[in-house]
């Protein structure tokens, strides 16, 4: 016999391999008789080493990919989408961060369990909230102080405006937005006060503020009632649009050249209002109106970064102080302006530039909200009060910056909230409480649950609703079934050619 060629020869076939050769040697002698080519077959090979080393590449190149996207989905679990980095409720250390728009440093530590601690709370509040107002409404006391509340002091006209306009923003049909919409039209009959329109304008403006709160659908009259209530709305809305300024779009109750910029935020919370009450405004004068005075307050943050506390009529020399609530009390009327003038790129550059603003400069490290700023030193207030905690809370709620709230939540709890939490203070001296204030906080309290109900469930749908593997997980599934399926086919056409 000849000498073996190559490096290996055929491994010696079984009995059962030598049986199949001779059949298959006989099949091809008949095919060959018949006029048809010879079958191929030569002796079968173990799978070659290649193609097992290529399938163990697979299984450890697939595991290292699976392990990092559950990295990667261990450490999304972390992160609320917020330019913050957070700890586990349990975690008593300090960590640290920085703000996207600020280079200041600022304590993360993270608070006990949010959405429990304000469960817990609401009831409380509303119990507070229901001792200074009588059962009828006929009697509303608006202070307390170091929790008694003063009996002998009632509410004022321009605190049930104020309190009217807060009631509204509470959810439609619940008891506190029912409630607003009753102390307007059934206890103090504030749609028949002809009495308001020899006030001043500034009292009209928050006036007319209380009275468009509710969309016709939800007023409390009948036909001719609904009659004088119109007349009296556009006869208060005349009279303040007197006070707008046309060429320079700002609104001037004074007739002052040194201008409020509260006045502003207040005339465009009227404005955006005027959408849902086209049978008392006409809304193409209102929205041009609306556009002018964005333009202006738009063209003096450009040098100012926020709103000033006041500013000379022709957009010059703004004071160098700068209140935060202002700042938060804007952010919501622009996006209650979005009814009146719908999309606007004007709007949201607005928006940033004072959300940055109040990061930058009134967002102290222990993540509460100074009262002041002063721009010309560069100092902020040393005094915090619990309204700028609340109007800051809202705007991040309504940016969805979950972990902004949460943390300027945990100050509101620590800094104002009493032991047992019946009632909050309103400021460090914890002697003076207002029923106002316990309005925006309840309401700041159920519009946190709402986002923390709304992000659950878009959780909960994304993590149910998914039925393929997403990022590197996704990948390395895609990348392993390739691969097999190339292997398989190459084995296959390998078996075929026997």
């Amino acid at each position: 016999m000849s000498e073996i060629r190559g490096k290996k020869g055929f491994e010696s076939p079984s009995q059962q391999e030598l049986d199949d050769y001779i059949r298959q040697s006989r099949e091809s002698i008949t095919q060959m008789k018949n006029g048809k080519p010879p079958l191929l077959f030569k002796p079968r090979k173990k799978l070659p080493f290649k193609i097992i080393g290529v399938m163990i590449l697979i299984i450890i190149s697939s595991s290292l990919m699976l392990g990092g996207s559950f990295l990667e989905l261990d450490s999304g679990k972390n992160n609320n989408g917020d330019d913050t980095t957070t700890t586990t409720p349990s975690t008593t250390a300090t960590t640290t961060t920085t703000i996207a728009t600020t280079t200041t440093s600022m304590e993360t530590t993270q608070p006990i369990d949010t959405e429990q601690a304000i469960t817990t709370s609401i009831p409380q509040v509303e119990v507070f909230i229901n001792a200074m107002i009588a059962p009828n409404h006929s009697s509303i006391n608006p202070v307390v102080v170091n929790g008694t509340i003063n009996r002998s002091q009632t509410i004022s006209d321009l605190e049930l405006f104020d309190l009217v306009w807060i009631l509204s923003q509470f959810d439609e049909n619940s008891e506190w937005w029912n409630l607003g919409r009753s102390l307007i039209f059934e206890t103090y009959l504030l749609w028949n006060k002809t009495t308001y329109l020899t006030e001043n304008l500034r009292f009209e403006l928050l006036a007319l503020r209380s009275l468009v709160a509710y969309s016709p659908e939800n007023i409390l009259l009948e036909t001719s009632e609904l009659e004088t209530y119109q007349n009296i709305s556009k006869q208060l809305w005349q009279n303040i649009s007197s006070a707008y300024n046309n060429e320079t779009g700002i609104f001037d109750p004074d007739n002052n050249t040194l201008v409020n910029t509260h006045d502003q935020i207040l005339f465009s919370q009227v404005l955006a209002k005027t959408a849902e009450h086209p049978s008392v405004f006409n809304l193409s004068i209102t929205q041009e109106i609306a556009i002018q005075l964005l333009e202006t307050l738009n063209f003096l943050t450009i040098t100012t970064d926020g709103l000033p506390e006041s500013f000379e009529y022709n957009i010059t020399i703004p004071s160098p102080i700068f209140y935060s609530y202002q700042q938060s009390e804007m952010i919501l009327a622009l996006n209650q302006l979005r009814s009146l003038l719908g999309a606007l790129t004007i709007i949201d550059s607005l928006s940033t530039r004072l959300n940055n603003f109040l990061t930058n400069f009134f967002l102290q490290q222990d993540w509460s909200i100074a009262y002041r700023y002063n721009q010309t030193s560069d100092e902020l207030s040393d005094k915090i009060f619990l309204l700028d905690q609340l109007f800051f809370i809202r705007m991040n709620i309504l940016h969805e910056k979950r972990n902004f709230a949460e943390y300027t939540l945990s100050i509101v709890r620590s800094t104002f909230g009493t032991e047992n939490s019946s009632y909050f203070t309103s400021n460090e001296d914890s002697e003076n409480q207002f029923l106002i204030d316990h309005v925006n906080l309840l309401l700041t309290f159920e519009e946190f649950l709402k986002l923390e109900k709304t992000e659950s469930h878009e959780t909960h749908t994304s993590t149910t609703e998914t039925e393929e593997p997403t990022g590197a997980a996704g990948y390395a599934w895609e990348f392993t079934i390739i691969i097999t399926v190339l292997v398989y086919i190459t084995y296959r056409r390998r078996k075929s050619k026997k």
